[in-house]
């Protein structure tokens, strides 16, 4: 496609709508580095942004990458009303059916992820979720999920945390790799046991009536890589969703949903992803494994799940100097 055979009104809303989108050379590379794997640096020095995006255009165009550089846009600002308007532009750019290339850009959030990519960020997850047991009656049961966002330090619900501090309860007990094989055999992996009472390993938490998680750091290292870090994320409906969790206190399990909306006090997000219990505490994640929001409960009448947003629960955490340091 080349954008200056689509004429000069077409060209100027392309760089007017990527400077409105990117107003930093930073913001700019930020997403060159995430959805293209690219350097800005290596098409275009600091400038006038306009300037700067009028070089990486021209770049863009010779070496055949721009309709990728405008759904890379897209995706990262899924809700900007300038670079939708690009969508147009993006249908008169060669063969195919318009409404799938324009359904593309509409559930931007969604992103195509290299198999071998997603595949490994599945392993990462997988690896970092984990299950929260107890002893009650002298019977183990699971009462929670977890997820790591350090090497040991796990994140669950405030709501789960009460449960392990009962003095009905004894042997509180993190678990990793509890899962069923493909063969039918159950098996798990690191165990870690919380003792010494909640002074010892609750590092940090809000209450359940407000952003509902807690902090946990465990005996020891894990050895093991925590979730990705969260970043700012426009929750857009119709996005899609994985929760990795232990439903019913079950070994690990996926289960895949669609966002139906936004709460703003107290911040939830809410969703079709099928839950149980024994899955609070899970992350949600997009399909491309980015972690969005922590799993918290249901809704009364069960037309949807409901989580709270990451990056709030991060700025909280940051706030009360509980945040780790070593966290992704």
């Amino acid at each position: 496609m080349a954008l200056t055979a689509l004429g000069i009104d077409k060209y100027d809303i392309t760089v007017k709508a990527l400077a409105f989108a990117f107003p930093s050379y930073d913001d700019l590379n930020i997403m060159m580095r995430s959805k293209l794997g690219k350097r800005l640096s290596t098409y275009a020095a600091p400038d006038a942004m306009p300037t700067v995006i009028d070089k990486l255009i021209g770049k863009a165009e010779s070496e055949g990458w721009i309709e990728a550089l405008l759904i890379g846009a897209m995706q990262q600002n899924p809700n900007n009303p300038l670079l939708r308007e690009l969508a147009p532009v993006l249908m008169l750019t060669g063969e195919g059916a318009p409404t799938e290339r324009l359904q593309a850009i509409v559930l931007g959030n969604n992103e195509l992820v290299d198999i071998a990519e997603w595949r490994a960020g599945s392993e990462r997850i997988e690896k970092s979720v984990c299950r929260f047991q107890i002893i009650n009656n002298g019977k183990a049961k699971g009462v929670g999920t977890g997820f790591l966002i350090a090497d040991d330090v796990v994140m669950t619900n405030c709501h789960v945390a009460d449960i392990l501090v009962d003095p009905r309860v004894e042997a509180p007990t993190v678990q990793f790799d509890f899962i069923e094989g493909a063969d039918g055999v159950v098996q798990t992996g690191p165990q870690f046991e919380l003792t010494g009472g909640k002074a010892s390993w609750l590092i940090g938490f809000s209450p359940v009536n407000e952003l509902d998680y807690a902090l946990i750091r465990l005996p020891q290292g894990t050895g093991r890589t925590p979730v990705p870090a969260p970043r700012p994320f426009v929750f857009t409906n119709g996005d899609v969703y994985f929760i990795v969790q232990h439903p019913a206190g079950e070994p690990m399990k996926i289960g895949g949903g669609t966002l139906v909306g936004t709460v703003s006090v107290p911040p939830r997000v809410n969703y079709t992803t099928n839950t149980l219990g024994g899955s609070s505490g899970s992350p949600v994640l997009t399909t491309a494994w980015q972690p969005v929001a922590l799993h918290r409960a249901g809704s009364n009448d069960d037309k949807f799940n409901s989580g709270v947003p990451l990056t709030t629960i991060v700025d909280h955490a940051k706030a009360g100097g509980f945040w780790p340091a070593t966290a992704a």
